[in-house]
């Protein structure tokens, strides 16, 4: 598999990438977030809607039985079984293995240069307050879905009540288990909070935007208006893997809730000492600093992540700046590029600035005024 390593800084030179021209939107990775399958049925019966010029897009409702039974998973956790092993393992026969492995037959091969796939759009919904979270997963920084996450977060700026945050994590390709990571390149939409197996009309909304824009920035990658760009520097939260468990007994029951000063606090810096859970007994378990004196937590209180299957507990983020060259799509260009991923920002310099201005006020505030 051939990948090429540009260098980044500013001012750089454009970098070429192949024009992304066929372009999965799948729906329904988890049966009970039923925003993202509200939305593929809309997408579908209005196709016009993610319509496009030069660019195919094919739908896929991921995991049908966990959507009929408005569960997460039937056997396991599909957004988990998209790493290689997994997926060349043979002796895996659960219901969501053989689903991901049709599902790769489909939009990938994932350890090609060319996969059907182009990019791949994933709906979520989380029970966490994250509002519209573009997330990418790569090994370095993927250029392009950088680019389309960035774009989203401008275009709907103004445009909706929510406030769009970008969720980066830097990991090996071949290992990432996520459905994205089947095609060139892509990105999930996470929504929320919204609660499981329900529709509400403002997450719907979220999505059906986000999804949108998301086609749009496609669109302007292929046709040149983002080689137009000046080098940017986009600031994003980078998840770092580490997570933080509720406690819980022998038999996974919880023993604590989350602390009423973490409950909603998604984005917003945690320091050490900061309450995080309550006990059985009242006592306050507070963070320990494990990743840093001052850190930024999502998926705080996600429903799913009760369960041990799907990971348990919330994570922890560092705030980065990642350096975005212009882009030139071109038949010649690379499939895949990794950019360099800068350290982390100064901390408390980023929740000084989140603390100043909340950002689901200035969103609310934005849009209404818009």
């Amino acid at each position: 598999m051939a990948s090429a390593t540009a260098a980044a800084g500013a001012g750089a030179s454009p970098v070429r990438l192949r024009p992304f021209k066929r372009v999965a939107v799948v729906g329904g990775t988890h049966g009970n977030e039923t925003t993202g399958v509200y939305a593929l049925r809309r997408f579908q019966k209005h196709p016009e809607l993610l319509a496009r010029d030069g660019i195919d897009v094919e739908y896929c409702l991921a995991n049908p039985k966990a959507v009929r039974e408005v569960r997460r998973f039937v056997d396991d956790d599909l957004n988990r079984q998209y790493s290689m092993a997994r997926l060349r393992d043979d002796s895996l026969e659960s219901y969501e293995s053989v689903r991901a492995k049709l599902i790769e037959q489909r939009f990938g091969p994932k350890d090609s240069d060319r996969p059907h796939a182009d990019f791949l759009v994933d709906m979520h919904t989380t029970t966490s307050r994250m509002g519209i979270t573009m997330i990418f997963e790569s090994q370095g920084v993927d250029p392009a879905a950088l680019y389309v996450a960035k774009e989203v977060r401008r275009m709907l700026a103004g445009r909706t009540s929510a406030p769009v945050f970008i969720l980066f994590a830097d990991l090996e390709r071949d290992g990432i288990p996520h459905t994205p990571s089947i095609a060139r390149s892509g990105v999930a939409i996470e929504v929320g909070p919204v609660a499981q197996g329900l529709l509400r009309s403002d997450a719907c909304e979220w999505m059906e935007q986000a999804a949108l824009a998301v086609m749009d920035a496609i669109a302007r990658l292929n046709t040149g208006e983002a080689t137009a760009s000046e080098a940017e520097a986009v600031p994003v939260f980078q998840n770092s893997r580490v997570k933080v468990p509720c406690p819980a007994g022998e038999d996974g029951s919880p023993l604590a809730v989350f602390h009423e000063r973490l409950q909603d606090g998604d984005y917003r810096p945690l320091r050490k000492g900061d309450p995080i859970f309550r006990g059985l007994d009242g006592e306050v378990i507070e963070y320990d600093g494990r990743l840093g004196d001052t850190v930024f937590p999502v998926f705080v209180n996600e429903a799913a992540y009760y369960l041990p299957e799907s990971g348990l507990g919330f994570a922890l983020c560092h705030h980065a700046t990642l350096p975005l060259p212009p882009i030139v799509t071109a038949e010649d260009g690379a499939a895949r590029l990794s950019l360099p991923v800068p350290p982390a920002d100064d901390a408390e310099a980023v929740a000084a600035a989140i603390e100043a201005s909340d950002p689901w006020e200035a969103a609310k505030a934005a849009a209404a005024t818009a």
